[in-house]
């Protein structure tokens, strides 16, 4: 039994939300991606990054960039 919310796992779900607060912070505050990705439960960097592109298209370092 999956619980599923319009076809998304609840992993996916948490995830997303967690890498869209990721986008928010790198666009409003500056911060530093490694600082980011703990901030927001990541505790694998590359994972992170990874799962950041596939949503955004970009890296988050380039995210950061492109927002500043």
């Amino acid at each position: 039994y999956t619980l599923a919310l319009k076809g998304a796992k609840i992993g996916e779900l948490l995830r997303n939300f967690r890498l869209k607060r990721a986008a928010q912070i790198l666009k409003e505050d500056g911060e530093k991606v490694t600082q980011v990705a703990y901030a927001v439960g990541f505790n694998n960097l590359s994972y992170f990054a990874k799962c950041f592109k596939t949503l955004f298209g970009v890296s988050p370092s380039a995210y950061a960039k492109k927002s500043s």
